[in-house]
């Protein structure tokens, strides 16, 4: 069509089919051609309509019949054909539209206003999932232009030279601007996010905080001071910028978003919820606000709501960090089986660590099988973190003459215990600015000949520095307890009650790790337990007149089974009380959820006693008032045990069937208590009614686990690393054939 001949355009549901990325240019060529005053009018699905199924994960129920079938909710956020292949015809001749996207009302007006249309209308049809929208091409053909030398003139000359990334020029444009009028606060701004782009966020604060005190109506400064003052650490003042920001735009998903990182970084899980569901409302395709509530749900203990989101966002998951979500999180789901976790953890693999493995793999520089090995170790949790407990008596003990130890240390932040790992280094280097490739090549210069891994998929890992083989032999230990995937780690440390030897004769199991266990003796873990713990305490029935239960678990480990099964325990236990303790039980929400999940078991509220969680060494000493402890299941505590056991509380621990569920069964096999390990939701609460029912074992338990403790394996540190470092010469010696 010519330009500026059309009256008006129409169009049903074909915008939806068009990639994301041609939708912008065709709303241009549709006001191109549309004369001064022409209207266009645009119906596409209504995902803010969606939002409720967003929310609970129900995306593969028809919600409306399209020309040609049933359409998905699925289908609308994230494409498919509209309607299912018809028998007997082949797939190749149907034309059912793809859907590539819906739109929510403010995303759809956005999109309007940057095509250039004004007087844009919505309206809305819920039943059908449909978004009405009218819009009109503008009377009006240029913007008047500033006059050559004014500040208006130099303000859009910084702004051009800013999109062209010439941040030096457009510094000087906009100090130019500011000097023929300081009034002029949108150089102000723009000069803070010149600032900001070039790494200098203590200017671009300044900048951008002058700006809202000449205007303060300004939603976009408001949102960059928030993101600004909480690069800095400030994340209180970050909040309150971003809930102004939030305030004064309510329409932009961004907003919400933003302000809901910030409460949750706040430990404010139920701000952080709702204002995720603000954004999710306003934008249901709004992934990383998916991912998001999913992690704030999983820590109110609703595994099941947020593992729903994470599977619902994981197909649109192409950044790598992202892409641990959903492996990570299946080690906690009581409803996934091990060849489900299994193949989310390949599937990582072969979707972002596998195109990066190098073909074929370096050789090691040296192979003499006796040399001084030089050990690398990656984490960003060389700081107070409970990696200590178990890394750190190791350090203390390797055999220097044997053994170099270098650590990468990938903390953005340092504290006393940095200061320790790093006195225990013989070489340190601090990564955090280092990209994946800088830094997998550092670590091959540094000639490291076998590197551990002390993150997994935990957040803000390094796995695509071990996908990319900087060390002949890559090992993977205690941050992560389950396997990575990752066909670029070796070995996994191990022990016989993590992965039991297969027995002669038996048939190969199903694949469940990437990695070969390196089983040590010793077992699993090396503790060593805070200077600082407090005393061991009096057994509380002696004084409560009834056994308390206890358990200090993340919310995320409080899954419907877990419930259920600690439910049956309670009803076994007339008189017991339950204490549960954990960061997210300081609000009402998180505590209401608890008890109507439990009284759903008949379990009525005054048996269950909260606690919010302190700062070690002081929510240790909450063990004083619990006389066993209750491990959570499928994921089984590490530190939690370890620490409720040195504190004198025995722990009822449930094996199961892959790693992270039988860290319980290594700890307590290893302290000879094997009696406090079941296999079955039967038997865990059946060992849980006999301890109780033991008053003498319990009173002998208090008095004698630190003593125990002390005396086994896993407290005999220099006997530890030193079997660890005759295993890591075994692998050596293999690798040099």
């Amino acid at each position: 069509m010519a330009d500026g001949t059309v009256d008006g355009l129409f169009a049903a549901h074909q915008v939806p089919t068009l990639p994301l990325h041609a939708v912008p240019q065709t709303l241009q060529q549709c006001l191109r051609v549309l004369r001064p005053g022409g209207v266009v009018w645009l119906i596409v699905p209504d995902l803010e309509a969606l939002a409720p199924h967003v929310a609970t994960g129900a995306l593969d129920t028809p919600l409306f019949a399209g020309p040609l079938g049933p359409v998905t909710g699925a289908q609308l956020l994230w494409g498919g054909s509209a309607g299912a292949p018809t028998p007997g015809v082949p797939a190749t001749a149907h034309t059912a539209p793809a859907f590539h996207s819906g739109y929510s009302g403010p995303s759809l007006q956005r999109l309007l206003q940057q095509a250039g249309f004004e007087a844009i209308r919505l309206q809305r049809d819920p039943g059908r999932f449909e978004l009405l929208a009218t819009a009109r091409r503008p009377l009006a053909v240029q913007p008047p232009q500033p006059a050559p030398g004014t500040a208006q003139a130099w303000f859009e000359r910084g702004r051009q030279l800013q999109a062209a990334r010439q941040w030096s020029a457009a510094e000087a444009a906009y100090r130019q601007a500011l000097a023929l009028d300081h009034t002029l606060w949108p150089a102000r701004y723009e000069w803070g996010v010149t600032c900001f782009s070039q790494g200098r966020l203590a200017e671009a604060i300044d900048h951008v905080q002058q700006a809202i005190a000449q205007e303060g109506r300004y939603a976009r400064a408001h949102a960059a001071l928030g993101s600004f003052l909480g690069m800095v650490g400030r994340p209180r003042d970050a909040a309150a910028s971003l809930q102004r920001a939030a305030e004064l735009d309510p329409d932009v998903a961004e907003n919400h978003y933003n302000l809901g990182k910030a409460w949750q970084e706040l430990n404010a899980l139920t701000a952080a919820e709702d204002a995720y569901r603000q954004a999710l409302k306003l934008d249901p395709r709004f992934t990383l606000a998916q991912l998001n509530l999913g992690s704030v749900l999983n820590e109110h203990g609703l595994m099941r709501e947020g593992l729903a989101l994470y599977r619902a966002a994981a197909p649109q998951l192409d950044d790598p960090a992202l892409g641990s979500n959903l492996p990570m999180l299946l080690n906690f789901s009581d409803s996934a089986s091990d060849a489900e976790v299994y193949a989310a953890h390949a599937a990582y693999d072969q979707r972002h660590a596998q195109p990066l493995m190098p073909r074929p793999r370096p050789p090691a520089r040296n192979r003499q099988p006796q040399r001084r090995l030089r050990v690398g170790y990656l984490s960003r949790d060389f700081r107070t973190h409970s990696l200590g407990y178990f890394l750190l008596p190791i350090l203390r003990h390797h055999h220097r003459q044997q053994f170099e130890v270098v650590a990468y240390c990938d903390n953005t932040h340092q504290d006393e215990a940095t200061a320790q790992y790093r006195a225990l280094s013989d070489h340190w280097l601090e990564t955090h600015t280092l990209d994946d490739a800088a830094l997998a090549q550092r670590i091959a210069e540094d000639g490291v000949d076998i590197l551990f891994d002390l993150g997994g998929h935990t957040n803000r890992n390094r796995l695509l520095v071990m996908a990319r083989q900087p060390a002949p032999i890559q090992v993977t230990y205690l941050g992560y307890p389950a396997t990575t995937g990752l066909s670029a780690i070796d070995w996994r440390i191990s022990d016989r009650w993590i992965d039991p030897p297969p027995a002669p004769g038996a048939a190969p199991a199903s694949p469940s790790s990437s990695e070969q266990p390196l089983r040590l003796q010793h077992g699993y873990f090396c503790y060593a337990p805070r200077a600082d713990s407090p005393d061991v305490g009096p057994c509380p029935f002696e004084h409560n007149g009834h056994i308390t239960l206890g358990a200090l678990h993340q919310g995320s480990k409080l899954t419907p089974q877990v419930i259920a099964v600690w439910a049956q325990v309670l009803a076994g236990l007339p008189t017991a009380r339950l204490c549960l303790q954990n960061a997210a039980l300081h609000e009402a929400r998180a505590q209401d959820r608890l008890r109507a999940a439990f009284a759903q078991h008949g379990v009525a509220p005054e048996r269950l006693q909260f606690k919010p969680f302190a700062k070690a060494p002081h929510y240790l000493a909450s063990y004083h008032g619990i006389d066993i402890a209750l491990d959570s299941f499928p994921y089984n505590g590490g530190t939690t045990t370890c620490e409720a056991l040195w504190m004198g509380v025995p722990v009822v621990s449930w094996c199961g069937t892959r790693h992270v569920s039988r860290l319980g069964a290594s700890i307590l096999h290893n302290l000879q208590l094997g009696d406090l390990v079941a296999t079955s939701a039967p038997a865990y609460v059946q060992t849980v009614l006999t301890l109780a029912a033991a008053p003498e074992r319990l009173r002998a338990l208090r008095s004698g686990l630190r003593q125990r403790m002390a005396a086994s394996p896993m407290m005999d540190h220099a006997g530890f690393t030193a079997e660890l470092e005759s295993a890591l010469r075994g692998i050596w010696v293999q690798h040099c054939g």
